[in-house]
């Protein structure tokens, strides 16, 4: 049965990508299969685990799980191993604009 583990917190440097990227690393190691999800803007847990090019990413989380699920190949933006995958899910690919290209609230 698959357990979900889930990292969040919405203030920076609190540890959240050395956390995740470790844990996902111990328990690829330990023989589970793993999946990391990297939602930071930055992408920093993808590219510890050496996928380029993260800020042109053309697919979705949908895009990625449906092929896990059915056992495809996986596209060039995920790193894969035997039993860790890294799935460099940029916010941008879910119709979010890339880190640092936020517009500002309006306010009135």
């Amino acid at each position: 049965m698959a357990k979900v583990i889930v990292i969040i917190h919405e203030k920076g440097c609190v540890g959240k990508t050395a956390t995740v990227t470790t844990l996902a690393y111990l328990l690829s190691q330990r023989g589970h299969r793993t999946a990391l999800a990297d939602f930071e803007g930055q992408g920093h847990s993808s590219i510890i685990f050496g996928v380029k090019n993260n800020n042109k990413l053309e697919v979705t989380i949908n895009t990625i799980l449906r092929k896990l699920i059915k056992d495809e190949s996986l596209p060039w933006s995920v790193v894969s191993a035997p039993i860790l995958t890294v799935m460099p899910l940029m916010l941008f690919a879910m119709g979010s604009p890339p880190f640092g290209q936020q517009k500002a609230p309006l306010v009135k």
